[in-house]
């Protein structure tokens, strides 16, 4: 994960979530499994969160550009 960009705390954090049956813990499971501060888990998985949310706002470009846009026309005064 860390060849792909991710910080190594991201991508312990992100193994760790993703070895879990449930696929989600607490921070503070969080802070005992990977062994870090709660600094450093907070901080990871709020990188976690922007990379999601920039991944959903390319997904949500590439359907509207491959359906057209949805947006009505601007009309000039």
């Amino acid at each position: 994960m860390v060849r792909t960009g991710l910080s190594r705390m991201t991508a312990r954090v992100l193994a760790c979530l993703y070895a879990t049956d449930s696929g989600s813990l607490t921070a503070a499971e969080l802070v005992r499994r990977v062994q870090a501060s709660p600094a450093s888990i907070s901080k990871a998985i709020g990188r976690r969160r922007v990379l999601a949310t920039r991944r959903a706002a390319d997904r949500e470009g590439r359907s509207e550009a491959a359906a057209g846009s949805s947006r009505p026309a601007a009309t000039g005064p």
